[in-house]
């Protein structure tokens, strides 16, 4: 609910807003004005009447505004200049809670019938979630126990390459490019952190696909056609719904290694299952 509000909900007098403040004169930019997260109560009547403006916007939206300093402003950049403000919403936080109706369930998820059946649907979504958890870890567990008893030697050319790739795709997942933001101590800290992560990351990922590699080829695991295209059916009933799944999967072939993969590791928990018991 709260995450629709924030990209759906207008803001009212009273809200709390946390926005971000840019300001200029012509084309140049006023630092001293300027304020990266600056937090108000919309149409608070202490706050100069600009700051108003944000009323009626929503979440990651622009307001503007307009200030004229005095002659005598501390700022000598701007005496007597008329400043313009761009205000961006990063933030609401709602005087009034939102009703939680059919209504609003029905503008979450329209396919939602009533606020009832919405509940049920992220019920089942948490439970999935929870339960990949608890696969994964068992998955890891397993890879962990054939990798300790093998012998398996990672090619340095591809193991770069793939160090490569984790380390470009995790900073652009943590939106960083690199940590000379930190102070110099932490920005070391931080930095070999971040290599040590990428680093394990990178060995376990490589060991695992050996690992399923070697399991295909011997227990010689295939995907036939039919299946294929069955599955695929039943991820693109709907236009929304193909498009969703031709950005992980642009080809076929990519879908059928998934699943190829997916048997693979249904096969070891079935088999780790069957030692244990």
């Amino acid at each position: 609910v709260n995450q629709w509000q924030q990209q759906n909900r207008h803001i009212n007098p009273g809200d709390t807003v946390l926005v971000r403040l840019e300001a200029k004169v012509g084309n140049t930019l006023i630092p001293e004005l300027c304020n990266p997260q600056l937090e108000y109560e919309a149409g608070n009547s202490a706050m100069l009447p600009g700051y108003a403006h944000v009323i009626g916007k929503k979440c990651g939206e622009t307001f503007a505004m307009q200030i004229t300093y005095a002659d005598n402003c501390s700022i000598h950049s701007v005496r007597g200049k008329t400043v313009d403000f761009t205000g961006t919403v990063l933030q609401v936080k709602f005087a009034q809670p939102q009703p939680l109706n059919d209504r609003l369930a029905k503008e979450i998820d329209p396919s939602a019938k009533s606020l009832i059946d919405l509940k049920q649907k992220f019920a089942q979504m948490i439970q999935i979630e929870l339960s990949g958890k608890a696969d994964q870890e068992n998955y890891d567990k397993i890879f962990e126990a054939i990798a300790k008893n093998s012998q398996i030697t990672i090619d340095q050319t591809e193991f770069d390459k793939t160090l490569k790739m984790v380390t470009e795709e995790s900073k652009k997942m943590m939106g960083i490019q690199n940590f000379d933001h930190l102070p110099s101590p932490e920005k070391e800290q931080s930095e070999k952190q971040f290599a040590a992560d990428c680093k394990a990351f990178t060995n376990k990922i490589i060991t695992e696909n050996l690992i399923i590699g070697e399991i295909i080829q011997k227990e010689n695991m295939t995907i036939s056609p039919e299946e294929l295209q069955k599955n695929i059916k039943h991820f693109t009933n709907t236009p929304e719904m193909e498009q969703t799944f031709r950005k992980q999967f642009p080809h076929d072939s990519d879908y059928e290694i998934f699943l190829v993969r997916d048997k693979v590791l249904h096969q070891l928990a079935e088999w780790n299952l069957i030692e244990n018991s």
